[in-house]
């Protein structure tokens, strides 16, 4: 629009001032036809384009132009002499203009009414029909300069539909290579939406300029938190590195959940917008380790099962001579003082036995005998024989328990693990103190928890080892073959952190296959 307005000012002030009618040279004011048609052009202009900034593009829009284009040529034409014009030129122009905004068939259309047009033009007056402006003479060559005129006419609309197919193929490809390479955008931001390593992408001064909502969840910020801060801000890692590519490398920094998290990373260097930057990859390994740290733990359980499995069955037999002997002995003994020590013999010999006893249960633990069991009533006649017990009659068992939770399970294992559970919360309980029995079959899980002083983080790696306890009356045993018993039944044994009480033991079904049948630590 711009355009149009600069040609049609240069054209018709050109006209004006120097436009000739009749072979005789006007004055500026004397040649109204030509101001009449400045002022329409230019008013048809501004109009114009304020419907363009108000309403905006559209194909209609264009042909209101073209249209109006051509009947300005052709007045034009008109008022400066007709055939013997000399702007019939503007007609090429009107075609060039239409090649860049209209179809192929608009612009065919275009150059039909041009030649119409002036061809008409020329006609009707050669014929009399309009008259000549000012005392022109009919020129005598009128066929010839008329058939060169219309030639190029054709000629530049020839051009022109060419030009417009072109621009047409162009602007299609291009608009094929802008959705595709939108496509392509949107599929990477995908890309890097979902995955679950943390990205981020930090400038020569060290500034992260980007990062995906991995990198932010993994940190626990948000991702505004992240970008425009300094990368040593938000992981202590030395700024700027000593040697790039860093392949691997591991890291411990404190999540503001409070719990320490290891993320091993890596970092390459690259050039965008003339600028080094550096490209920061990582992912949360904190499961990972512990996951290692329990396999680990299970390897030497293992090992240390097997050795002692073998000795329980050596140590049984003997123990078991000791055992019958002192009871002869304790029979035939007429002395007192040796009837005492035999006893404490026979007492302790049977003690030891029980400890051999669960020892085996805990390295060799029998397959388990699946049948459906009512787990919910499980939990309700174990809570109920527990509140029985003497020594704690005065602790306070709550449940949480579904009228019915049918699952298949090996009973006398699974009530064998649930009963060290509730003995391990009772004996650790305050007097007085309650216990929470809670199940949630929707999560296939249910949970033992106590108010007891709970469990120091040095006492959290070691919980599930055997002969590990914290009590002087305690073998170390109950929680070891809880957990041994319960991964047996396809179930996981965990420690769950909850602040600001004592200890929750969850129990969690058809993980075993997922995780290894290795128990955790987690804050709850």
């Amino acid at each position: 629009m711009l355009a149009r307005f600069f040609v049609a000012s240069l054209f018709l002030g050109t006209a004006v001032v120097f436009g000739s009618v009749g072979g005789a040279a006007q004055g500026l004011l004397a040649n109204i036809p030509l101001l009449t048609l400045l002022s329409l052009t230019l008013l048809q202009i501004c109009s114009a384009l304020f419907w363009l900034l108000r309403f905006g593009f559209s194909p209609r829009f264009v042909q209101v132009q073209l249209v109006w284009d051509l009947l300005l040529c052709a007045a034009i034409v008109y008022v400066t002499g007709g055939l013997q014009s000399q702007f019939a030129f503007l007609f090429i122009f009107v075609l060039l203009g239409s090649a860049f905004v209209s179809r192929p068939a608009e612009v065919m259309a275009t150059l039909l009414a041009s030649l119409l047009l002036y061809g008409g033009l020329v006609l009707l007056q050669y014929g009399g029909y309009l008259p000549l402006p000012g005392e022109m003479p009919v020129p005598r060559e009128m066929l010839g300069t008329l058939l060169v005129n219309l030639c190029a006419f054709a000629l530049a609309g020839a051009l022109s539909v060419l030009l417009a197919v072109r621009l047409r193929q162009q602007a299609r490809q291009l608009h094929r290579q802008q959705i595709e390479h939108a496509d392509l955008e949107r599929f990477n931001e995908q890309i890097l939406r979902h995955m679950t390593s943390g990205l981020i992408v930090v400038d020569c001064q060290g500034r992260i300029r980007s990062c995906n909502s991995a990198a932010a969840a993994i940190r626990g910020l948000a991702p505004e938190q992240l970008i425009g801060h300094p990368l040593n801000e938000v992981f202590v890692l030395p700024w700027p590195f000593s040697h790039l590519p860093l392949e691997r490398a591991e890291l411990e920094f404190v999540h503001p959940d409070g719990h320490p998290r290891i993320i091993g990373y890596g970092v390459t260097a690259f050039e965008q917008e003339q600028q080094n930057h550096v490209l920061l990859t990582f992912q949360d390994l904190t499961r990972v380790k512990e996951l290692e740290r329990h396999l680990q733990r299970r390897e030497r359980l293992a090992a240390v099962g097997a050795l002692a499995a073998g000795l329980a069955h050596e140590i049984r037999n003997p123990l078991a001579s000791l055992s019958g002997s002192a009871q002869l002995l304790q029979e035939q003994s007429p002395d007192a003082g040796q009837q005492r020590l035999l006893a404490i013999l026979v007492r302790e010999s049977e003690r030891l036995n029980r400890l051999l006893n669960d020892f085996l249960s805990f390295a060799r633990p029998r397959p388990p005998e699946l049948r459906l069991l009512d787990l919910a009533g499980l939990l309700r006649e174990l809570c109920e024989q527990l509140a029985c017990v003497p020594e704690f009659t005065g602790l306070g068992i709550e449940l949480d328990l579904p009228d019915q939770w049918q699952m298949m399970l090996d009973e006398q294992q699974l009530r064998q693990a649930v009963w060290n559970l509730l003995l391990n919360a009772a004996q650790f309980s305050p007097p007085g103190g309650r216990i929470f029995c809670v199940a949630r079959p929707l999560q296939r899980c249910f949970w033992i928890e106590d108010e007891g002083p709970g469990i120091t983080e040095a006492e959290r790696e070691r919980i599930f080892e055997p002969f590990y306890t914290t009590r002087n009356q305690g073998t170390g045993l109950g929680l070891s073959i809880a957990h041994g018993l319960l991964a047996a039944q396809q179930a996981r044994l965990d420690l769950v952190i909850v602040q600001g009480r004592g200890a929750r033991f969850r129990v969690t079904f058809g993980e075993v296959d997922r995780l290894n049948g290795v128990g955790g630590v987690y804050a709850g």
